[in-house]
């Protein structure tokens, strides 16, 4: 008997072998045109079992609830304009995510992502978003800070070009 078992397991791992190998060249072909796996993009908000997830090269973001077994998906953007996502911020306190795409910050409800605000940004080079205590900060790939968004006003506000070179 543990002979004929341990011929069957064998007769089982070909075909998956088999199969595992076909579907490799498929996979690859689902990857970028330079080889790299796109970046994704999260933000949880623990307080309303939430986990916001973009990928860099989409222009959407998805909305899922956690924490009760699989994540749901529960509200996906529609992007209009936004072609890929740089990053994400939650104000929390506002129920707001900020999107950053390549040439603006979309501002979302974040509990359906349902757009509020597209805030443009003039085809400045911002890589990251941080929320600051009067409004988000947009910072280079450097990690400089070039200007802010009054969360006010919902107007950008970016610093001269010789402090931004000074750092």
């Amino acid at each position: 008997m543990s002979g004929s078992s341990a011929r069957q397991r064998r007769s089982l791992a070909f075909p998956r072998l088999l199969t595992t190998l076909l579907l490799l060249p498929l996979l690859a072909a689902c990857l970028p045109a330079d080889g790299t796996i796109p970046r994704q993009i999260s933000v949880e908000w623990p307080e309303k079992r939430l986990a916001f997830i973009a990928d860099e090269r989409l222009g959407s973001v998805r909305a899922f609830r956690i924490g009760g077994g699989a994540p749901v998906l529960v509200a996906q953007s529609t992007p209009r304009a936004r072609t890929a996502v740089r990053d994400l911020a939650l104000d929390a306190r506002r129920g707001e995510l900020w999107v950053l795409g390549r040439d603006s910050v979309d501002v979302h409800a974040a509990e359906t992502l349902a757009q509020r605000w597209r805030i443009p940004l003039e085809a400045r080079d911002v890589a990251r978003l941080r929320l600051g205590a009067d409004g988000i900060e947009l910072h280079a790939a450097s990690g400089v800070l070039l200007g802010r968004i009054d969360m006010r006003t919902r107007v950008a506000v970016w610093r001269p070009a010789w402090q931004v070179r000074a750092g």
